[in-house]
């Protein structure tokens, strides 16, 4: 589906559009956990198919605005605005779901599911709900333990979802983890602006992102990966590190900011230790071009354009990593 309106007010020196669409996609890919007594299993554990099974739906809205600022012989200004924003989820799931507590049924495609934390360990701490837990890792909450029937089994409901009790049981485990939000940006923007005078011609374009999620930079997984390559346990192999290595907690350092050097050693990971929530308007591409007329006895050609453009000038965001787009690995 798709309902639109476009418009033109002010003798059309402002137009443009406003779009609702929804769409439904069926017949998905999506793994199919395969009854054990197929008798067919890997490793004890009964196998998965990929099949045309799942059903999802996205719907959004987006707005378009034309304004033709200035119009003379040799000079001429236009802009040009988008807005936009979308949001799908699954609408239908494979009958063999096996979800966990903190899945929902209708839950949006690229969600972010975290258990909470709580700053770091401190010495001396007691965090019972951690067996094993060192100072220095990430202190998780424990909010929440699954309902049980009187026959120890999970409490579930129509969609097969265990459910929880909304209280601490002492542990951690996925009954406590929550969603958090989705790795989709929650409203897109674009502007463009192009300026004519005589045969100069400029075109400035600003792109953006709102509400937009970030699960942690370069700066954070460096420093609490534990690949070969990765985290402070590596500083003796002289490998560089970024400067956010000076906030790694310590013994001699218990008000740093960062995970001490055995967080890779955690059993519990770090929740949602580095997501922030961020936005960013980029200066997409700024080009400046000259045309130059040229004549033709056979008007073989009417003229020539010379330009020079610049991508990706600069950025405006709070976000302190690399780059607010792509920044959340430490490849």
């Amino acid at each position: 589906w798709n309902v639109g309106l476009d418009y033109g007010i002010l003798n059309n020196r402002v137009d443009g559009s406003i779009e609702w669409f929804k769409t439904t996609t069926k017949g998905l890919l999506f793994k199919r956990t395969l009854p054990i007594t197929s008798g067919l299993t890997g490793w004890g554990s009964p196998l998965s198919i990929w099949q045309n099974i799942a059903e999802t739906s996205n719907q959004g809205v987006e707005v378009t605005i034309n304004s033709h600022n200035i119009k003379t012989k040799d000079f001429s200004w236009n802009t040009d605005f988008t807005f936009s924003f979308y949001r799908d989820k699954w609408k239908e799931r494979d009958e063999n779901w096996s979800p966990n507590p903190y899945d929902m049924y209708n839950a949006p495609l690229r969600g972010y599911y975290m258990y909470l934390s709580d700053g770091l360990i401190q010495p001396g701490e007691e965090v019972s709900w951690m067996p094993g837990a060192l100072p220095g890792q990430v202190k998780l909450k424990d909010i929440d333990g699954y309902a049980y029937n009187e026959d120890g089994t999970y409490k579930t409901d129509k969609h097969g979802i265990p459910l929880r009790t909304g209280k601490p049981d002492g542990k951690i485990d996925y009954a406590d983890a929550v969603f958090k939000g989705c790795s989709d940006p929650g409203y897109l923007l674009g502007l463009n602006n192009t300026f004519r005078y005589k045969n100069f011609d400029l075109n400035v374009y600003f792109y953006g992102q709102l509400d937009l999620l970030k699960s942690g930079s370069y700066k954070d997984y460096w420093i609490v990966g534990s690949g070969t390559m990765t985290g402070v346990n590596n500083l003796y192999r002289g490998y560089n590190m970024p400067t956010s290595a000076k906030e790694v907690w310590s013994h001699d350092n218990t008000s740093g900011k960062m995970p001490g050097y055995f967080q890779y050693m955690s059993n519990y990971g770090y929740g949602d230790y580095f997501l922030e929530k961020s936005w960013f308007i980029r200066c997409r591409n700024i080009t400046l071009g000259y045309t130059l007329p040229v004549k033709s006895a056979k008007k073989l050609v009417s003229n020539v354009r010379i330009y020079a453009d610049v991508n990706n000038l600069f950025t405006i965001t709070p976000y302190d990593g690399l780059d607010v787009e792509t920044d959340d690995s430490y490849w």
